[in-house]
This record gives structure tokens, C-alpha cells and sequence, in this order.
């Protein structure tokens, strides 16, 4: 049962996405059709290319090709980054978590007996009332945590190095970071930020973190004038400051709401303090029951 909205995308929404791209860039939206996609669409510009000038289909070309080439590219970035800074045991189980521990959706989905009038086939997560549409390797992370991964990499051998050349590439990962996913950049930004604030008498690592995150909004701001000149009928998306917000959608999910507000109102000395207390208390237990 599909009913329009961002829970029902399916994992073949990706593919749609690349064959609209064939033919138009942007690609209009799947959802809010005839409006220009205002999303991360950009990596899959190659498997629409492909599609396009070798007319492999897309369908087959994303469930046997691509999707096993990210998580490929998703094993190898992140082994290279923990080898950077670890053993090589240490690297291979960071690969293991990534691969195998990040959902156990798909656990559920093979082993628990299935009902077939509650049991959504498409979403896995939603069984357990997951905040998340997809498991993590099926989402856009897929294409994204190489990119990630690259520029993290990126910049622990400049800091190892000292190489200006691994400084200018990693702002330039970072830049195309935020054509992959918007939010993904804004915290690395900001961890970059608070680790240069945070970096002591380390001036030579505070320098090497100002420096890359000027030129990671340098080389960022061809995107972000895009971002910002969208024609407003195609805008549906605006930057907010919004804490928890997953937390607040899983309660919305599974009907929570009152119910946690009741506890912050009970627990909290004075006014002010009742909606942060019933966020605390709700990221514990969706936080502790979602990791399952």
C-alpha cells in the first residue's frame, strides 16, 4: 500500500530517479511530480549516462550492478580511513559493522514468521517502527558514505602529512559532499568548526581545520547559490534549526506523544524544562529499542 508520501518510496525510487535523469537534468520528481527534483541526485548522473548511451536498464543495472558497487566503494573507503588511524584488524571489523551491523532489519525479514496483512515488504524498517524508510545500504547513503569516507580520509593524511595537496582535496570532498547529502556537509562543517575551537594549543591542527573549512565553503559556493536560487514553486524543502527530530517522528509514528509529554510534565521542575525532559527520556528508549 503506497500512499504518496516520503514513507512509501521503495528502493526502486533511486532507479526512477536515474531514468528521469537520462533525459533531464534535473530530473522531475517522482513525488510532487512535474516539479525539478530539489534533492541529492547526483550520484546516479553516471548510471543515468550509462542507461542513456549503452541502454543497460536501469532496473537490472541498480539490483545487480550498482547497488553492489557502493557497498563495495562503502568497505574499501571506510577500511582505508580506520587503516589510517588503526590496525588492520581493527579496519576489517569496522568494515563487519558497517556491513553487517548498521540495520538488522533484514534479519527480521528472513528469520520472523510474517503477517501478511502487517508486514511491509518494502520497507523493512517500518516493521519496527524504524524513524528511517530503507536499511543504511539502500538509502542514498549508499552513494554517499564513499564520498564521506574519502574526505575524512583526506583529511587525517593532511594531518599526518602536513601536505597542503591533502588539504585542498579534502575540501573539494567535502564540497561534493554537499551535492550527495546537504545535512551530511552541515555537520561535518560543524565538527570541523568545533574541532578547531576545541584543538588547544594545537595551532598547527587549527589552522589545518580553519583552513579546510574556508575552503570547503569556496569551493562549495557554486552548490550553494544553487541551493539558494531555487524557484520557490520547486522548493519544498528550507534550512531550520530542529533538535531530535527523528526522536520526534518515531513518537509521532507509534503515538507517543502525549504520553511522553505527560512524563515531562511530571518530572520537570519548572516550565521550561517539560519538552527537553520528554525528548531525553524518548531518546533513550527509541534510541536503545532502534539499535535492534
Amino acid at each position: 500500500m503506497l500512499y504518496g508520501d516520503y514513507d512509501s518510496a521503495d528502493l526502486a525510487y533511486y532507479a526512477a530517479e536515474a531514468s528521469e535523469a537520462s533525459h533531464t537534468v534535473p530530473p522531475l520528481a517522482s513525488y510532487y511530480s512535474g516539479h525539478k527534483l530539489n534533492a541529492a541526485y547526483y550520484p546516479h548522473l553516471v548510471l543515468a549516462m550509462i542507461h542513456r548511451f549503452a541502454e543497460v536498464p536501469v532496473l537490472s543495472m541498480y539490483f545487480r550492478y550498482a547497488w553492489p558497487t557502493f557497498l563495495a566503494l562503502n568497505a574499501l573507503t571506510i577500511f582505508a580511513l580506520v587503516r589510517a588511524l588503526a590496525s588492520r584488524r581493527v579496519s576489517l571489523l569496522a568494515v563487519a559493522l558497517l556491513l553487517v551491523c548498521s540495520d538488522f532489519s533484514y534479519l527480521a525479514a528472513w528469520f520472523l514468521p510474517q503477517n501478511p496483512n502487517g508486514w511491509d515488504y518494502l520497507l523493512w524498517p517500518t516493521n519496527f517502527l524504524s524513524p528511517t524508510m530503507h536499511v543504511l545500504h539502500f538509502a542514498t547513503w549508499g552513494p554517499t558514505l564513499p564520498v564521506f569516507f574519502t574526505a575524512l580520509y583526506a583529511i587525517v593524511r593532511g594531518i599526518q602529512t602536513r601536505s597542503q595537496g591533502w588539504l585542498v582535496l579534502s575540501a573539494l570532498q567535502i564540497a561534493v559532499l554537499f551535492q550527495f547529502k546537504p545535512f551530511c556537509y552541515i555537520v561535518l562543517m560543524a565538527a570541523l568548526c568545533a574541532a578547531t575551537v576545541f584543538s588547544w594549543d594545537d595551532w598547527s591542527a587549527r589552522r589545518r581545520y580553519a583552513a579546510t573549512v574556508v575552503l570547503g565553503v569556496l569551493f562549495s559556493l557554486p552548490f550553494l547559490y544553487s541551493a539558494a536560487t531555487v524557484d520557490p514553486d520547486d522548493r519544498r524543502s528550507r534550512l531550520v534549526i530542529e533538535f531530535l527530530p527523528l526522536v520526534k517522528r518515531m513518537l509521532i509514528k507509534i503515538d507517543l506523544v502525549e504520553t511522553f509529554q505527560n512524563f515531562g510534565d511530571r518530572l520537570a521542575p519548572w516550565t521550561p524544562m517539560k519538552r527537553p525532559i520528554s525528548l531525553i527520556l524518548a531518546t533513550v528508549v527509541v534510541f536503545s529499542a532502534g539499535t535492534w
